[in-house]
């Protein structure tokens, strides 16, 4: 089963992470994209297959909303594995 990672455009970042608002995340697109780039690579790297799953802010604070859950990392996570399932 492959991994599923996150896509977040660069229009879409600051509003992503406010509503997120983990203090570990990079402040700036480009931080957040070398980062994950590299982890990326690391995973490729031993083998594994990733699923990319685009994260669009309004998508996410909607699914968040029907869900009864806050927005965190941890909802972050289960939004993508949902959308990837189609159940988003």
């Amino acid at each position: 089963m492959a991994r599923i990672t996150w896509r977040i455009a660069s229009e879409e970042y600051d509003a992503i992470r406010q509503m997120v608002n983990d203090p570990d995340w990079p402040i700036a697109h480009d931080g957040w994209l070398e980062r994950t780039s590299k982890e990326e690579a690391q995973r490729i790297a031993h083998g594994e297959a990733l699923n990319p799953v685009q994260i669009n802010a309004q998508e996410f604070a909607d699914w968040c909303r029907r869900a009864g859950v806050n927005p965190s990392l941890y909802s972050l996570g289960a939004f993508a594995v949902a959308k990837a399932g189609g159940k988003a």
